[in-house]
């Protein structure tokens, strides 16, 4: 008897658990992205995801209800306050709208700062129409802006370009979930330059526009310079 009084308070403590749990994966979003931003409303595309069961218009709907429901905390919006670098990592700007888990959701998404493009990486399959082959123009200047550069090019699916290594550098690529975005939040950096060489990286690259600078100029700069290093070989 106290044992089945003891299981009724707990339910009586949870009193959502009983319908979460059998909500637990269901989500119908429709799903806008404007790769060149809002201001190229033209170039927009709509997608449509079901998750429980998996299905609607989307490429990959299965890895996108994975990614969605390991990161419902990303459709919260950044709190104002929070510290973010100011780098500017893409135009790209998108808006969800639909039902989660019964809740109703409408978030919208850009990379204009640090923690908005961490942020993006998150939910990074929910905006993917496709993966059109990766075409990406690389200039570096060895010694700094203005003290001499070069220029190579990288296109994979299939592996090409004047990069030369254009496999091994696709195949790397690959490993990060999102190599031209910024760093996590939590890692410390330290004011300390280790070195003037200095990047662009223009193109795609998996169906994103990318248009983003690497440079040496602290800690954590240098750490994002040296997870995509292999780009920056001379050819």
């Amino acid at each position: 008897m106290r044992v089945l009084l003891a299981a009724a308070l707990l339910l009586v403590a949870l009193p959502g658990a009983g319908s979460a749990a059998g909500q637990a994966g269901h989500a119908r979003l429709t799903i806008t992205v404007w790769p060149q931003g809002r201001d190229a409303p033209a170039q927009s595309r709509q997608l449509t995801l079901r998750c429980g069961p998996v299905g609607g218009a989307h490429p990959a709907p299965a890895r996108a209800c994975r990614q969605l429901l390991a990161n419902l905390g990303a459709l919260t919006p950044v709190p104002r306050d929070q510290a973010c670098d100011r780098r500017f990592y893409g135009p790209q700007q998108a808006l969800v709208r639909g039902t989660v888990n019964g809740r109703r959701v409408s978030a919208a998404f850009h990379r204009r700062n640090g923690c908005e493009a961490r942020r993006w990486a998150r939910l990074a399959p929910l905006f993917r129409a496709s993966d059109p082959p990766t075409a990406l123009q690389i200039t570096v200047w060895p010694k700094g802006r203005g003290l001499g550069s070069f220029s190579t090019t990288l296109m994979c699916d299939p592996p090409g370009g004047t990069h030369r290594s254009p496999a091994r550098a696709c195949a790397h690529l690959r490993t990060i979930e999102d190599p031209f975005g910024p760093l996590p939040l939590e890692l410390p950096c330290v004011l300390k330059k280790s070195g003037p060489e200095v990047a662009v990286v223009r193109g795609t690259y998996r169906a994103e526009p990318v248009e983003t600078q690497f440079d040496r100029t602290d800690s954590c700069e240098t750490r994002r310079w040296e997870r995509v290093e292999i780009l920056f070989a001379a050819a």
